[in-house]
């Protein structure tokens, strides 16, 4: 039996296997570049994590409230006090810092004429004595006029001397009248005297602490011209500027809030509304609210301040 030989494909079509080698690599090579195109293309995307069961915190910023409207706290009473008249002082009765009550003496001029009218118009006015006499001589004289009548009834006596007898008790009466008045006015010389003796004393006309004085013993003053300033810090009072609209809802007796960022943490007090201005101002749209604040001991008078309306 005759037995074909058989060979490889390859051995047999060399030609047709190189073609098959060629394309077998160029395939691959080509998968290969679009996997790590995949791949890259995959590694570029953003991952979205996947949600947690657990509530994730996020940070808060607290923004402060809004502290109001910017204005200036004063004192409820700043006062720059002056001599009505001029004078040489005698005497500094209070020191700048001295805590005073209303009607303490803070400066006395020299008024020794003025003492001497007073007590000589004191005792004019306190006297009695011409009245006295005065009253004396009237009852006298109704005496006699009695006595001038009974004897005029009897025929004993002329008309003309019952006459006279009647005018000298008018005279009398007259003359006492005359001595009565002459004390009241007395009475009233005396207190145009001792006003006039007040004005060499400047008195506080508040209670308060003297903040400055601008003169010395023995020197002169000038009527009107300011030498202490007196304070009262115990309540500070702020005008406030506020926007004509934002103040239609508030009314006097109602509350504020004054903050002053000066100490730390800021100072915060409550205060009250004690008028409303009835004219607003056109040109800034504003309306004066005024509100007072007592005073905190940690802050003075004259600061800037914020304030707030509730």
């Amino acid at each position: 039996m005759s037995r074909e030989i058989t060979k490889p494909i390859h051995t047999a079509f060399p030609t047709q296997r190189a073609f098959w080698d060629r394309s077998s690599r160029s395939a691959l090579l080509a998968t290969i570049l679009f996997a790590g195109a995949v791949g890259v293309a995959l590694a570029t995307q953003p991952t979205t994590p996947a949600p947690s069961s657990q509530p994730t915190s996020q940070p808060t910023t607290s923004q402060p409230a809004d502290p109001g409207f910017r204005a200036i706290a004063r004192a409820r009473e700043d006062l720059a006090l002056a001599f009505t008249i001029p004078g040489r002082v005698a005497s500094l009765l209070a020191k700048p810092g001295t805590a005073v009550k209303q009607g303490d003496p803070l400066l006395q001029l020299e008024a020794s004429e003025a003492k001497a009218e007073v007590e000589l118009l004191r005792l004019r006015a306190a006297s009695t004595l011409e009245e006295e006499a005065s009253k004396a001589e009237w009852d006298l004289a109704k005496l006699e006029e009695e006595r001038w009548n009974t004897v005029h009834e009897r025929g004993a006596s002329t008309d003309m001397q019952l006459r006279k007898a009647q005018l000298e008790t008018q005279r009398t009466r007259l003359a006492y009248e005359l001595f009565v008045q002459r004390r009241q006015e007395a009475v009233l010389q005396l207190q145009q005297a001792q006003a006039r003796l007040d004005a060499f004393t400047l008195r506080a006309p508040v209670d308060g602490i003297v903040d400055e004085v601008v003169i010395e013993a023995g020197e002169v003053i000038e009527p009107g011209k300011p030498v202490v300033r007196l304070v009262n810090v115990a309540v500070l009072r702020i005008d406030v500027a506020a926007p004509t609209q934002d103040t239609i809802p508030l009314r006097v007796g109602g509350k504020a809030i004054m903050t002053s960022t000066l100490t730390t943490p800021p100072t915060i007090a409550a205060g009250t509304i004690i008028h409303i201005a009835s004219v607003g101002d056109a040109s800034s749209a504003t309306r004066l609210v005024r509100v007072e604040v007592p005073r905190p001991d940690a802050l003075p008078a004259g600061i800037e301040c914020f304030v707030r309306f509730e």
